[in-house]
């Protein structure tokens, strides 16, 4: 099973890989308060899209099971904050594979 720091490692290959696409700088630090969604964030909702799409692709190599993240799952997952940041989304996603891919 994936653990939650190898969604991390998945995350942020994701983000150096597609940098220019994403429009994230070399220069960005990319660590578990990096914010992907919200205030002062590294991408814009259409660059996020293909971040987690790209997520998605990595998670389903890694695992060999098809991976379908839930946008509204991420927003619930994540209520009543104002940002959502890298540690935040690999919790979630984490959270999601252990529940969805289970037989994986």
């Amino acid at each position: 099973m994936i653990t939650e720091q190898r969604v991390k490692e998945l995350m942020v290959a994701a983000l150096r890989e597609n940098a220019p696409a994403l429009q994230v700088g070399a220069d960005v630090v990319l660590d578990d308060a990096t914010v992907l969604l919200g205030a002062k964030s590294v991408l814009d909702s259409i660059a996020f899209i293909n971040f987690t799409t790209d997520v998605e692709e990595k998670i389903h190599a890694e695992i060999g099971a098809p991976l379908i993240l839930k946008l509204y799952e991420i927003h619930d997952c994540n209520a009543g904050k104002a940002t959502l940041t890298i540690g935040d989304m690999a919790r979630i996603v984490a959270k999601v594979v252990i529940r969805d891919c289970a037989h994986a």
